[in-house]
């Protein structure tokens, strides 16, 4: 069997315009040349309504040594419909050879069958040479006058040597421009959307068949049908721009396939497509109503009380990267829900106080009907490490979910040696006048216990004071902070902190001289 290409569609029983359509077969001395298909029409001119697909090179038949028959492919023509005569479509098939030792030319018409398994799979297609059309030893035409689904498809000319042996033949076929798509494919996940035409342009399994799918025949050096991998309607389906309503935004709009995942849709809208092919005919289809989204999402939020702590507090938000220090009191939030009628919260433990043995999981809950409701987890719950929030977005009526993720890194216990003064000057100048921590906001971080003693030469506590180290006012030089000024010289103080995380500062660098001067 000669190599070939075979392309399968569903085409109206439409009256067709004539047409010529020339099969040449040439002979050449000393070897046999494989037929060649040329359409001619108005003086050998290609006409306008008509596509030509040489599906590959024909072969240099006539160079030796190069045994017969060279794999050559078929032809496809596909014709398209006049506007101002849209019924008439017939066209005529000539084939004729000059070469005197070819005794016949027989035209045959193709049946092509595609197999389908019970599975759905596509078996081999099937290929039948059907009634002989005409059989003439140098000249063949045969009009189809009213083409439909039987006169349509493919065409054979085969030439015979003297001893009725087949010694050349090719293969055209031929198919009128009217593809429709019947409808829009849509799979709706909680994934995302795919929307595809159907059927689609390279479905051979569409019950319409309206596209082409292609496969190479089997020939002397090629045992099987080899489906081809790059199928005739990427160029014959030239361009494709899918539409979207209510605000839907479409990542890419000219493909075949639409496909929106990142982000899923989250709202309501219709689709639409328009295809436009070779010849300028304009191919719609369009979703019959809107898809209704059932992607979930939802992005957590952490806003955290301002200082001082006060009731009731003032929360700001954070960024995506919440931070802040210990007394951690977080307020939980969930912006930009979308299709969820369930939110579950989760707050995991930082990874080194799990292996320390604590627990791993410190809040959980789960928020139904009023999902704008804020949750307020403990701030006890925080003490110095990094927190993993967890978000997720559920619909128990479609069963989608979406888990969003936030870390949330509470700072380590801080009190800076550099922040202790060893001098001051109570003297009502304005410069000095307290002994106190330098920017404590700064250099204060995370103390949840704080404390601090004075005394004098003597050993004896003159001040003291026990608290919030940022709410210090600090010693003013007078006994007790109230009583009567005391005398300039040496005094000696004693700090005393511990962490929200545990650690504490005291000895070493935090106890030292103090002077002071009137």
């Amino acid at each position: 069997m000669q190599s070939g290409k075979i392309c399968r569609m569903l085409w109206s029983g439409h009256a067709m315009r004539f047409m010529l359509l020339a099969i040449s077969l040439f002979v050449s001395v000393g070897a046999l040349a494989a037929p060649v298909l040329r359409l001619r029409m108005n003086n050998k001119k290609l006409s306008p309504r008509v596509v030509e697909y040489p599906t590959s090179f024909r072969g240099d038949v006539t160079a030796a040594p190069k045994p017969y028959p060279v794999p050559t492919q078929d032809t496809i023509f596909i014709l398209k419909q006049d506007a101002a005569n849209p019924g008439d479509y017939s066209f005529t098939i000539h084939a004729w050879t000059d070469d005197k030792s070819t005794h016949d030319l027989v035209l045959y018409h193709l049946r092509l069958k595609t197999p389908i398994a019970p599975n759905g799979a596509i078996l081999p297609p099937v290929i039948e040479e059907t009634k002989v059309l005409q059989q003439n030893t140098s000249d063949v035409k045969h009009l189809v006058a009213n083409p439909s689904d039987e006169t349509l498809g493919g065409y054979r000319i085969v030439a015979l040597d003297a001893g009725g042996k087949r010694v050349a033949s090719t293969t055209a076929w031929f198919y009128v421009d009217d593809v429709e798509f019947e409808s829009l494919s849509v799979l709706n996940s909680c994934d995302g959307l795919k929307i595809s035409p159907y059927p689609l342009p390279t479905d051979i399994r569409s019950r319409l068949f309206a596209a082409y799918h292609y496969y190479e025949a089997p020939s002397p050096y090629q045992d099987a049908w080899l489906e081809i991998s790059q199928p005739l309607s990427k160029d014959y389906f030239k361009s494709y721009k899918w539409v979207a309503t209510g605000g839907v935004e479409l990542p890419v709009d000219d493909a075949e396939h639409l496909v929106v995942s990142d982000p899923p849709p989250y709202k309501a809208a219709s689709y639409s497509l328009t295809v436009e092919n070779i010849f300028g005919r304009t191919l719609r289809a369009a979703t019959p109503g809107e898809v209704l989204p059932v992607a979930t999402a939802a992005t957590p939020r952490i806003a955290r009380a301002e200082y001082p702590y006060q009731e009731p507090l003032v929360y700001r938000m954070l960024a995506d990267r919440p931070v802040g220090e210990a007394p951690f009191y977080a307020q939980l939030s969930a912006e930009k829900v979308k299709n969820a009628n369930q939110l579950d919260w989760l707050i995991r433990n930082d990874k080194r106080a799990v292996r320390r043995g604590e627990p791993d999981t410190l809040f959980a809950e789960t928020v139904t009907g009023n999902l704008d409701r804020l949750l307020h987890p403990g701030h006890e719950l925080f003490s110095a490490g990094e927190y993993l929030v967890r978000l997720t977005a559920r619909n128990t009526e479609t069963g989608c979910v979406r888990t969003e993720e936030l870390k949330l890194r509470v700072d380590s216990s801080l009190l800076k040696k550099e922040a202790i003064p060893n001098v001051f000057s109570p003297n009502g100048d304005g410069v000095n006048d307290v002994f106190g921590l330098i920017d404590p906001s700064r250099n204060c971080r995370s103390i949840k216990h704080f404390q601090i003693h004075i005394l004098n030469h003597l050993g004896r506590q003159v001040y003291e004071y026990s608290g919030d180290p940022r709410e210090w006012e600090g010693w003013n030089g007078k006994k007790e902070g109230k009583g009567k000024p005391l005398n300039p010289g040496v005094y000696f103080y004693i700090i005393q902190a511990t962490g929200y995380d545990g650690n504490t500062f005291r000895g070493g660098e935090y106890k030292g001289p103090l002077h002071l001067f009137r």
